[in-house]
């Protein structure tokens, strides 16, 4: 899926998990595109707090999960987020997630810009899933086709786990 996403877009895919604090990217197509501004996200961290990767999760995963990540970043002495000290800026981050539908972090000149999506199981954001473009082809106006085939991408990232999940008919019958 990440893969075909590439082929069509020409950009980076990256699929993260949470490890802890951050988002840990897995998979990444980056080997597979020209446009890239370096060869590797495979096993890098992304902030929950200023990174799509990150708003997309933290924005969209349960109320609970989102207190205990919250908790445990507030008690982690060795992070310093001021976003974290201002319960008005955090809930804003998260209502403009909530509002676009996913998570967006436009980068300045010589970056770049990213859209992240959640990838959700049974109502539980279990994955995330990015694009990274050059912040100078970034334009909020034109962004609507990459994010229809990030929504697409998820849609069927979700269907293929739950096909996965379906017994088999030697499962379901003990018939072979």
């Amino acid at each position: 899926v990440a893969r075909q996403l590439t082929k069509e877009t020409q950009w980076p895919v990256a699929i993260g998990t949470l490890d802890y604090n951050a988002i840990v990217v897995q998979y990444s197509t980056r080997p597979f595109t020209p446009f890239t501004l370096r060869p590797s996200t495979v096993n890098s961290r992304f902030p929950l707090l200023s990174s799509a990767l990150g708003q997309a999760y933290i924005s969209f995963c349960s109320d609970i999960k989102r207190r205990a990540i919250l908790h445990d970043l507030q008690s982690d002495l060795s992070q310093d987020i001021p976003m974290l000290q201002s319960d008005r800026s955090l809930a804003k981050y998260i209502k403009e997630a909530r509002n676009r539908g996913y998570g967006l972090r436009v980068g300045g000149r010589g970056d770049s810009s990213h859209i992240a999506m959640p990838v959700m199981q049974n109502e539980h954001v279990i994955g995330v899933i990015g694009i990274s473009i050059y912040s100078s082809c970034y334009q909020k106006e034109s962004s609507g086709e990459i994010v229809q085939k990030l929504e697409h991408a998820v849609t069927c990232i979700q269907d293929s786990m739950v096909r996965q999940a379906q017994p088999t008919e030697v499962e379901r019958t003990g018939i072979s």
